[in-house]
């Protein structure tokens, strides 16, 4: 889950994305993507790892998390 699912940057500025998710003391690996115009897909990140991504244009994007396997791991980068 993403927590917040929407947050509202600058053109410029970078969003970091962490895998806090440590489940049964398993590490589960996500990768984070962006739909707009496959704007980027992060490798597998473990627990504790993150990946960051500096948004230049304005517009919304939406992102989410690879396994997909629910709704609530969506969210929304809107640039100013």
């Amino acid at each position: 889950q993403f927590y917040p699912k929407t947050v509202t940057i600058k053109a410029g500025e970078t969003v970091r994305w962490l895998n806090s998710l440590d489940y049964l003391n398993k590490t589960a690996k996500v990768s984070v993507y962006a739909h707009h115009n496959s704007l980027f897909r992060s490798d597998k990140l473990g627990y504790g790892e993150y990946f960051e991504f500096t948004f230049e244009e304005p517009g919304e994007y939406t992102f989410g998390a690879i396994p997909y396997t629910a709704i609530f791991r969506k969210g929304i980068v809107i640039v100013e």
